[in-house]
């Protein structure tokens, strides 16, 4: 296609873009020429246009400035919008948006109806300005890209109004100094006074590989500080984004948001102003049909993932898997609420938080809690409270967690859970010939299969496989095969309560530390 090109300079249109004159008139008199002529460029080179009016954006029109050299600033406080998209297949590109004024404004506003529009390579500025805000019906087919938004208070918006908005893609953009939300979802289901049905919201989302952070000196309003904000909202993915010093927290997701898929982001440092217990990487009131995998999160000032759901509402099919979760001020993952469903977390790493690795309180159906690492947490590794139907824990190693591996809440009324196939790691110290009596697995109310052991010392070892029963009351235990490499030993294990204690035999070797790596493979009976 030809384009016509039009120099906002040229003598017919007379923008100046020295920030003194008001440029309106010249910039709107070149957007009607090219779009009389079925389309084209709107070139504006380096300078600082001002304007006092909308700037409106027909159909095959793309604005180009020369770089961030071109600025364009709203200079009236009356006028709200500096941009507007009026038409398709439109772009906007390689110049500045700045919103100077007091009161809050837009950067770029999308009228109803229009489809196919670029954003790239721009800067948006304005502590007073929403940057991108999409807020009519029927608009179809948006990219933001490789763009930068400073000191705004939202990056990009879509609200109440844009409730069938689809094919939105947001990528590769810098969010600095946000002192409201990087980027804001907001197509409600059940909230701001709307009813909708779950799939009658903004769909076919994508945000990647964007840099995020809302410093938390910018603010401390309730309702925002946010990196990546959802409420409603179907077919969302969100992959690939650092989120990195955000004030409260990282991706916030709420309202029957459906089809969600977080995806191998990384988000530390969120912060806790203001402090609401709910300051953590991903934290989610109600979603369904949720994948959380392959992220990392690290010092999170609650937990790394906080899944706080209504007890009056089902939630179904949600995945935690393959994270990473580290030095989170409350803990690792947190799950509450009664009625969920069909939950799976699975190879996830969760070490060195601040509460336990885990921690689920209510009576969920259908959970599943497989081949997860839970270490060195400051309370367990496991945290349960009442239990659940249908829940399953198996082949997770929970070792040098402060306070135990697992702890079941003794407030009734609880449901007893089935664990699986439990590792741990223990270390003790020779006094003269022994360690003393370490807690190795808690085997809870009842206990049936087979136990390894080795302990370690230095190049020393010995392993024992055995066949164990524990009832509650009395264990059963029984040697199947031992193996041994130096003068090391391991003594018939017992129980403390319900604590499978183990002990080593190093003789004339006071000081030295013995490992003890202890797996057991069968059923357990928490509760």
């Amino acid at each position: 296609m030809d384009y016509t090109v039009e120099n906002v300079r040229d003598p017919k249109y007379g923008a100046l873009g020295d920030g003194n004159r008001d440029d309106t008139s010249a910039i709107n008199r070149a957007l009607r020429a090219v779009e009389a002529s079925g389309g084209g460029i709107v070139y504006l080179p380096q300078g600082a246009y001002k304007i006092s009016g909308v700037l409106a954006i027909g159909s095959n029109t793309i604005v180009r400035g020369a770089g961030p050299g071109t600025v364009i600033f709203n200079s009236n406080p009356a006028n709200v919008t500096i941009l507007q998209i009026n038409g398709n297949h439109t772009a906007v590109e390689e110049l500045t948006v700045r919103y100077d004024t007091p009161q809050v404004g837009i950067g770029i506003f999308w009228a109803a109806n229009t489809m196919h529009t670029r954003i790239s390579k721009c800067t948006f500025t304005g502590a007073t300005a929403q940057a991108v805000y999409l807020d009519r019906p029927g608009i179809q087919h948006v990219s933001v890209t490789d763009c930068r938004f400073d000191g705004v208070i939202y990056g990009i918006l879509t609200n109440l109004n844009a409730n069938d908005l689809t094919d939105l893609r947001i990528m590769n953009n810098h969010f600095v100094n946000i002192s409201g939300d990087a980027i804001e979802i907001n197509s409600p289901i059940q909230m701001m006074g709307v009813n909708r049905e779950p799939f009658d919201a903004a769909y076919n989302i994508s945000i990647h590989g964007n840099y995020i952070s809302c410093p938390p000196e910018l603010s401390s309003t309730v309702n925002a500080g946010f990196g990546i904000g959802i409420a409603g909202g179907t077919y969302i993915s969100i992959t690939g984004n650092i989120i990195a010093n955000c004030r409260q927290q990282g991706i916030h997701i709420e309202d029957n948001a459906s089809h969600i898929n977080i995806t191998g982001n990384t988000i530390h440092d969120i912060g806790s102003n203001p402090d609401l217990a709910t300051n953590s990487g991903i934290y989610v009131i109600h979603s369904d049909y949720l994948t959380i995998s392959s992220n990392t999160f690290r010092k999170c000032g609650d937990y790394g993932i906080h899944l706080d759901f209504s007890a009056n509402e089902q939630v179904n099919e949600v995945v935690v898997t393959s994270n990473l979760i580290t030095e989170c001020s409350s803990g690792g993952i947190r799950i509450t609420g009664d009625t969920f469903s069909d939950f799976h977390v699975a190879d996830n790493i969760v070490n060195r938080n601040g509460g336990s690795g885990l921690s689920i309180a209510g009576q969920p159906i259908g959970l599943k809690v497989l081949n997860n690492t839970f270490r060195n947490n400051a309370a367990y590794g496991i945290q349960l409270v009442n239990g659940g139907f249908l829940s399953e824990f198996s082949g997770n190693s929970l070792y040098s967690n402060n306070l135990g591996p697992v702890f079941f809440e003794t407030a009734p009324p609880r449901i007893p859970v089935p664990m699986r196939d439990q590792n741990n790691y223990v270390t003790a110290v020779v006094n003269g010939s022994y360690t003393p009596w370490v807690d190795a697995l808690s085997l809870g109310k009842a206990a049936e299969g087979l136990l390894y052991i080795v302990a370690k010392q230095g190049p020393l070892s010995k392993t024992d496989l055995y066949r164990v029963v524990w009832n509650g009351t009395a264990l059963t235990i029984t040697k199947i095969r031992q193996d041994y490499v130096g003068a090391i030993d391991l003594v018939t294990p017992k129980m403390r309560g319900s604590f499978l204690q183990v002990q080593a035999y190093r003789p004339s070797s006071t000081g030295t530390v013995v490992e003890f790596s202890v797996q057991f493979f069968g059923t357990i009976l928490l509760g």
